[in-house]
């Protein structure tokens, strides 16, 4: 759908030019390119990582922390493996590996998390025969390969075993409580109350109204951010949409807390709004200027932060303080 639909539109080129989803064609570039995504796949989609830490921008610690070496080893052994025992299939997943990278230098597809999942059993092949190239030899590479097999998915299974027992970490960084916060306002909604959509999260409040046929309608937002030309025209423009709130006791707001652009949109534009990435937190504290914040949806477990925001509003009550 992306290269049929997508790869001329002039915003989604933009977009994952900006999130380094496309190689570069210099030599030196490509590669320090090529080295990231690659450790990077090992941690997603892959999940081959035994510990990832996002606060950590040394590249060598986090090689380290994820175990990365040991795929990667293996990936270079698979190819060995293949070389002596199966060139034409070897020949056959480096075409695939080698298509992908030239689509992703003529920005035809990025190649970028979740988008190179299809590329994900070709390269467990290339590790599967990485492990087998062990086997083909005396007993003490055996034992090399069994060892080396399983560090491989030691990581991966006791993540998982983790994520059992708490799981707010499934998903890492990509977790959302969209469904959560829109079942907490469901539960939570009462006769009379109103629903503020804010336009940051159109996106998934339509989806799951339209999944689950929630008792409640949503007034939604508008967004002023290209016709306005500050922060204070924006928030004057906005004040509009909120003078039929004026002296509600209770209205429900809806935002995400991290999506700040909408799809179509060319990343930065307008710049008066992405100059400072403040855009969201400049909403929340304009909010709470206006009225008094009596309920706020939080996930079950404490040590979770959620990406939605949904609050309780009063709008009959001025702040104290403010």
């Amino acid at each position: 759908m992306y290269a049929k639909e997508g790869s001329g539109s002039g915003w989604l080129v933009d977009f994952w030019l900006k999130q380094d989803g496309y190689m570069p064609l210099k030599p030196v570039a490509a590669i320090i390119w090529l080295t990231h995504h690659l450790f990077s796949f090992f941690h997603y989609p892959l999940g081959l990582s035994w510990y990832n830490s996002w606060n950590e921008h040394n590249v060598f610690k986090q090689i380290v922390e994820r175990m990365a070496f040991i795929p990667l080893f293996l990936l270079f052994t698979g190819s060995i493996y293949f070389f002596r025992n199966k060139k034409n299939f070897l020949l056959l997943l480096a075409s695939i590996f080698l298509i992908a990278v030239a689509a992703s230098a003529l920005k035809l597809y990025p190649m970028s998390e979740r988008l190179m999942t299809y590329l994900s059993p070709f390269l467990i092949l290339l590790i599967a025969g990485g492990c087998q190239f062990f086997f083909q030899h005396n007993l003490s590479l055996k034992i090399t390969g069994a060892v080396l097999g399983l560090l491989l998915v030691a990581g991966p299974l006791a993540n998982s075993v983790y994520q059992v027992f708490n799981p707010y970490l499934f998903g890492d960084y990509k977790k959302s409580y969209q469904r959560e916060a829109l079942f907490y306002l469901n539960s939570h909604y009462k006769p009379g109350d109103l629903v503020y959509v804010y336009w940051n999260d159109l996106p998934g409040f339509t989806l799951y109204k339209k999944m689950y046929g929630f008792q409640f309608k949503g007034i939604i937002g508008n967004d002023y951010r290209k016709k306005a030309i500050s922060f204070e025209d924006y928030f004057t423009r906005l004040d509009k949409d909120f003078t039929l709130l004026n002296e509600k006791k209770r209205v429900w707001v809806v935002n995400n807390n991290h999506i700040d652009i909408p799809v179509g949109d060319y990343v930065g534009q307008p710049g008066w709004y992405y100059k400072q990435h403040d855009g969201i937190q400049r909403f929340h504290e304009w909010l709470l200027l206006k009225a008094k914040e009596k309920d706020n949806y939080k996930p079950a477990d404490k040590n979770a932060v959620s990406d939605i925001n949904v609050s309780l509003m009063d709008f009959s009550l001025k702040p104290s303080g403010k």
